[in-house]
């Protein structure tokens, strides 16, 4: 257990730095008027590694993600609770509409001429969606990148899984999941499952499962 701890500890450490630098690096570029640039990360860092690893761009790289993840730190020192996703809002036909609306958005401005910070106004989308909302809503439903990702995460074949031979149905990893993508087996059990194409590998689960049934393997 103490050896799970420090290696958990290391790995924080490391996805913390990874994300000030990438953040650091996506203002760099709006400043530089070369935001565009930051699609070509994406594509390496987010769909390819997707393929194999699942979302670990939605960790430890993309922008958004770091800026919601203070916002949740901020919150929960506060003792600030945000509101769960709508019931309304919980279908994929939103991911579907908010893609093909940042795509429209990105090819009038294009075809206009008129340079609009795409990127940068999303960012500030996550984080003021956030203020209000928890995190999971802008992740699962809003993000355009979030939802290309869920697609390619599909194949991968590393991810966190839990052990429903292990699994005691407490509940706990459920309600700390950052995308609310961890629920019951069926209606009958108490055993959780874990939704592995909105999972951003965040981790949380696995730290609050007393009985270590959540690793991330094959």
């Amino acid at each position: 257990m103490k050896s799970q701890h420090t290696q958990s500890g290391r790995g924080s450490t490391a996805q913390t730095i990874s994300q000030i630098l990438f953040l650091i690096l996506f203002g760099a570029l709006t400043f530089l008027g070369r935001i565009q640039l930051w699609f070509g990360i994406f594509l390496i860092a987010g769909m390819g590694v997707s393929l194999i690893w699942g979302r670990l761009y939605c960790r430890d790289v993309c922008p958004m993600g770091t800026a919601m993840r203070l916002e949740s730190w901020i919150f929960k020192k506060l003792g600030i609770k945000r509101l769960a996703t709508p019931s309304w809002m919980r279908h994929w036909i939103w991911n579907v509409l908010f893609l093909l609306a940042f795509g429209a958005a990105m090819l009038l401005t294009k075809r206009a001429g008129t340079p609009f910070p795409m990127l940068p106004a999303l960012l500030g989308l996550s984080v003021v969606v956030s203020l209000v909302f928890e995190e999971g809503l802008f992740h699962r439903r809003i993000c355009p990148f979030g939802t290309i990702l869920s697609v390619t995460s599909r194949i991968s074949r590393r991810g966190m899984k839990i052990d429903s031979s292990s699994c005691i149905g407490c509940g706990a990893c459920e309600r700390v999941c950052t995308t609310s993508c961890i629920t019951r087996e069926s209606e009958e059990s108490k055993i959780r499952v874990i939704a592995a194409q909105d999972c951003i590998v965040c981790k949380k689960c696995e730290a609050v499962c007393p009985v270590d049934a959540i690793t991330y393997r094959t």
